[in-house]
């Protein structure tokens, strides 16, 4: 259960990064608030180092042979 449960939450922090960069590229381009822009990358930022931990922690289980 703990597999699926750390499995559902990797899609769902790559769900938001995605969101996250068409938010930010919306606000950049579109609006031209380079402010609101930066604090979007700020959060990207935090929610990529959360989403790279989980990765590097799920790789051994993704090499593992069945």
């Amino acid at each position: 259960m703990l597999l699926r449960d750390l499995l559902t939450r990797r899609d769902k922090l790559k769900t938001y990064l995605h969101a996250l960069k068409r938010s930010i590229n919306y606000f950049e381009v579109v609006l031209l608030d380079e402010e609101m822009g930066k604090e979007l990358r700020d959060l990207y930022n935090e929610v990529m180092d959360e989403f790279k931990e989980l990765d590097n922690a799920m790789k051994p289980l993704e090499e593992m042979e069945m």
